[in-house]
C-alpha cells in the first residue's frame, strides 16, 4: 500500500512538471506563427565609396564619389549587426572573413521576424574589435594604449523593414570610409638614413572607438598612441580615427646605439572622417616656410587637403 502511494505521488508530480514546462516553453502553432522568420539578404557592393581628388587652394571641389576598388581587394573582414528599433535592442551579429568564406564574402543572409530594424555593417582591411551588442568598433591594441596599425575601415547604418509582403533583399550596400589617414613626409629622410640613423614617427592623443550611429569617433577616457608605418625613407603613414589636438613626433635615432639625435613635434593636428592630413618638413635641416614649422595639408576627400610644414 505504501509502495502504491509513492508511485501515485510520483506520477502526479511528473504530470504537473510536464504541464509547467509546456507553459514555460510554449510550442503551439499560434505562438510559432507570431514569430515567423523571413529571409533577408544584404549584398555589400563590389565597390566602396572613397574619393581621392585633391583640389588646389581656391579651386572648386568636385562633387560626388569615385568608386575605385573591388570589395575583396580593399577589405578582408565584415561584421554585420542587427538591432530592433526603436530602442536598438540587440538581435545578433554575423562575421565574415575573406579567408574563411571567399565564395560568399560580401553577401550576408539572415532571417528575421517582421519589424523595423537598424542594420550596421563594418568592413576592414584588418580584423577589428566589436562587442556584439555594441554600435561601435574598436582599433586593436599591441599593448595598453598602443594601437596596432590598421588599414581602411568602412561602415554603414541602414534602417530596414522586414515585411512578408516584399522581397527582403538590399542590393549594393555601399559602405563609407570611417577613418582618416595621416601622412608624414620627412624631406631629409634619405640623408638621415644614409648617415646610419633611423626615423620613428608616432602619433599621440588618438581615439580607439568609432560609432556607426554618430559616424564619428567615440569619446575615450584615455587617449592612445600609434607608430606610423614606414613606406620609404621619406614617407610614413597611418590610418587613425578622427580627432583634434593630435601630436605627431618625429624622432631620429642612431641605428647602432638607439641614442636619440633629434626630435620634432607637430602639435594640434586635426584628422577627420574620410580625411587625409599630410605633414611635411625637414627634421635636421632648415625649412623654407616663414614660420619654420612643418607644412600640414588636410585632404578631406579623399574630400580636401590640409598641409602642415615643419
Amino acid at each position: 500500500m505504501k509502495k502504491s502511494l509513492i508511485v501515485a505521488l510520483l506520477l502526479v508530480f511528473t504530470i504537473y512538471s510536464c504541464k509547467k514546462e509546456d507553459k514555460a516553453n510554449p510550442s503551439s502553432p499560434s505562438n510559432e506563427n507570431e514569430k515567423v522568420l523571413y529571409p533577408i539578404q544584404m549584398n555589400v557592393s563590389d565597390f566602396i565609396q572613397q574619393v581621392e581628388h585633391m583640389p588646389q587652394p581656391g579651386a572648386k571641389q568636385a562633387g560626388g564619389y569615385l568608386k575605385d576598388s573591388l570589395l575583396h581587394t580593399k577589405v578582408s573582414h565584415i561584421i554585420y549587426k542587427v538591432f530592433l528599433l526603436p530602442h536598438f535592442d540587440y538581435v545578433r551579429q554575423i562575421r565574415q572573413s575573406i579567408h574563411q568564406n571567399p565564395a560568399t564574402f560580401g553577401t550576408i543572409r539572415d532571417s528575421l521576424p517582421a519589424g523595423d530594424y537598424a542594420i550596421i555593417i563594418f568592413a576592414a582591411q584588418d580584423s577589428i574589435l566589436s562587442t556584439p551588442s555594441s554600435v561601435t568598433y574598436e582599433i586593436p591594441q599591441l599593448a595598453p594604449m598602443d594601437l596596432a596599425p590598421v588599414g581602411d575601415i568602412y561602415a554603414k547604418l541602414i534602417e530596414f523593414t522586414v515585411s512578408p509582403a516584399t522581397t527582403n533583399v538590399v542590393e549594393n550596400v555601399t559602405l563609407n570610409r570611417s577613418n582618416g589617414k595621416i601622412e608624414v613626409n620627412v624631406l631629409d629622410g634619405a640623408a638621415i638614413e644614409s648617415n646610419n640613423q633611423e626615423i620613428e614617427v608616432t602619433a599621440h592623443n588618438l581615439r580607439r572607438q568609432f560609432s556607426a550611429v554618430t559616424f564619428k569617433s567615440a569619446w575615450d577616457f584615455e587617449l592612445a598612441t600609434t607608430t606610423l608605418s614606414r613606406k620609404s625613407a621619406t614617407k610614413y603613414e597611418g590610418y587613425i580615427l578622427d580627432n583634434t589636438g593630435i601630436l605627431v613626433t618625429i624622432t631620429v635615432k642612431d641605428k647602432t646605439t638607439g641614442t636619440v639625435i633629434a626630435t620634432r613635434n607637430v602639435s594640434n593636428v586635426t584628422v577627420g572622417v574620410n580625411q587625409r592630413t599630410s605633414i611635411s618638413g625637414n627634421v635636421t635641416g632648415a625649412n623654407t616656410n616663414s614660420n619654420s614649422n612643418w607644412d600640414v595639408l588636410l585632404n578631406q576627400a579623399w574630400n580636401t587637403d590640409i598641409n602642415i610644414e615643419f
